[in-house]
């Protein structure tokens, strides 16, 4: 698959399945990627890195259930808090993606849209 239809294919996995959010081409991480927020407040995003790919969420940074559950399923991918490295889909299959997503989109994300919306006042 194409570098572009891998982001291509993950952009559509999450509109799929977190029907909350609103998202668009845009600079992720100094390159072109997809940017995604809840009631204006950033909640995912995907880039082509140098070395592979990048999925950002703060679904996974603010639930650390949801971190484990996700990493236990992706052994060759890399995590840090909020973010997901990873070199081809073979490190981060479809289907995972998917199955997490589904469980990412049913996680209370108001706590952090609250906590955001009191740090811009």
């Amino acid at each position: 698959m194409a570098e572009k239809d891998i982001l291509s294919e993950l952009k559509k996995i999450i509109e799929k399945n977190d029907k909350a959010v609103k998202g668009g081409k845009g600079k992720i991480m100094g390159t072109e990627g997809y940017g995604f927020s809840e009631d204006g407040v950033f909640k995912y995003a995907l880039a082509k890195t140098k070395a592979g790919y990048s999925f950002h969420s703060m679904a996974i940074y603010a639930n650390p259930d949801l971190h484990a559950d996700f990493k236990s399923k992706l052994k060759k991918a890399k995590f840090q808090k909020g973010c997901v490295n990873f070199k081809s889909l073979e490190d981060f299959p479809l289907n995972v993606f998917e199955e997490h997503m589904k469980k990412s989109a049913k996680v209370d994300f108001s706590p952090v849209i609250e906590h955001y919306k009191k740090k811009k006042k």
